[in-house]
């Protein structure tokens, strides 16, 4: 795969990227999860090769009365030169204005969110008092953005408001806040404990899982029946093979040696995958298992 070099784009290749980003920022999914929509190709584009005139040409998409410029302009601004710092304080003070402005006004949810994304991608810590008045919007997807918003932020409040949103009542929400509490941030606590364990019997699968992981990155031996149940029931794959490495207990190696042992065969998701058998063989190496 060819090496994307970051380069200083001229004026005229800036208009034409931001001129089909705004065409096609509201084509439908194409379905292919591999393919980037012209609209994202033309994003990654001007975020990749960002710089202060990428951000001036951002400054007047976010004060666009169009909705469709200012959620480009958000997209670029979000992961300007995918860097933290680059321009840092301009982006901040930019996303900060266009949010008190939606606020103010009609607060369209889907502005929000591309806001919220945003600053979680900046991952400035300013943000967090930011989105907090959105915590509990009408609009799942705009739960979901300030969960996403409130990712890799060790700050109390972000924490108290992701271990709210790990029991919102769409699944998505509570799956990334879980995630987030679970793997993004290095605080540990009892109230964090608490909410990974109250997701232990989830409805869905993947918050869940998700939950197994928090807990057993923290060592947390209670989790170690919920692992044995999830490999168990079949539901294999990096997350759960994580969190046995994590946990790292010999009492997992008749699940995760296949024939040898159990009389199983590994998983065919597994044994095809170069990822997931990388994770496998991690997790049997930590847990002192004969992989022979």
């Amino acid at each position: 795969m060819a090496v994307e070099i970051k380069r200083s784009l001229m004026e005229r290749e800036i208009r034409d990227l931001v001129e089909t980003a705004v065409a096609h920022i509201d084509d439908p999914d194409r379905g292919d999860a591999f393919a980037l929509s012209p609209a994202c190709d033309a994003i990654a584009t001007l975020q990749r090769n960002g710089d202060q005139s990428v951000f001036e040409v951002c400054s007047v998409l976010c004060r666009s009365a169009d909705p469709r410029e200012r959620s480009v302009g958000a997209a670029i601004l979000g992961q300007l030169g995918y860097s933290l710092e680059l321009l840092r304080d301009q982006r901040f003070g930019l996303l900060k204005e266009m949010l008190e402005r939606e606020m103010s006004g009609g607060a369209d949810p889907e502005m929000l969110v591309a806001i919220c994304f945003a600053f979680g991608h900046l991952k400035d810590p300013r943000g967090v008092s930011a989105v907090v008045p959105l915590a509990r919007h009408p609009f799942s997807s705009v739960r979901f953005a300030v969960a996403y918003a409130f990712s890799a932020q060790d700050d109390p409040v972000a924490i108290t408001w992701l271990i709210e949103l790990s029991n919102d009542e769409e699944p998505h929400v509570r799956d990334w806040a879980t995630f987030a509490l679970g793997q993004q941030i290095e605080a540990d606590n009892s109230e964090i404990r608490e909410a990974l364990s109250a997701r232990l019997t989830d409805v869905d699968v993947d918050t869940r899982l998700e939950a197994i992981s928090g807990l057993a990155r923290r060592n947390d031996k209670n989790v170690i029946d919920h692992i044995l149940a999830a490999l168990e029931a079949g539901e294999v794959g990096a997350v759960i093979y994580g969190a046995v490495t994590d946990i790292a207990d010999p009492i997992f190696c008749m699940h995760l040696m296949g024939t040898k042992q159990s009389g199983r065969e590994l998983p065919k998701v597994v044994a095809e995958s170069r990822y997931l058998r990388s994770a496998w063989q991690a997790a049997v190496l930590a847990c002192g298992c004969d992989a022979t």
